[in-house]
């Protein structure tokens, strides 16, 4: 992917965010899907070398799958101090 702007980030939303959104489905954090497609793109635009990415649709994939992983993982340590808060009667 050579440089950013506008058309290129545009085309890309258009070619993979409907394919981003279904791989994401399948973590548990459904109602993040927005979220992490949108998360995908930005750390898309803030790549201090765009130029070195030669598959932008592997680096979305991979770039979702990343963010998915943190919000499920994000996820499960909220439960976990809720859940010890509710015991310890701290919450």
């Amino acid at each position: 992917m050579a440089g950013h702007n506008d058309h290129a980030i545009h085309a890309l939303f258009l070619a993979f965010a409907g394919e981003l959104s279904a791989y994401v489905r399948r973590w548990p954090n459904e109602p993040f899907t927005g979220d992490i497609v949108q998360e995908a793109f930005l750390r898309l635009l803030e790549y201090p070398q765009p130029e070195t990415i030669k598959e932008p649709r592997a680096f979305l994939l991979r770039t979702a799958n990343n963010v998915a992983v943190d919000y499920y993982r994000r996820g499960k340590t909220r439960d976990r101090v809720s859940r010890r808060d509710r015991f310890s009667g701290s919450g």
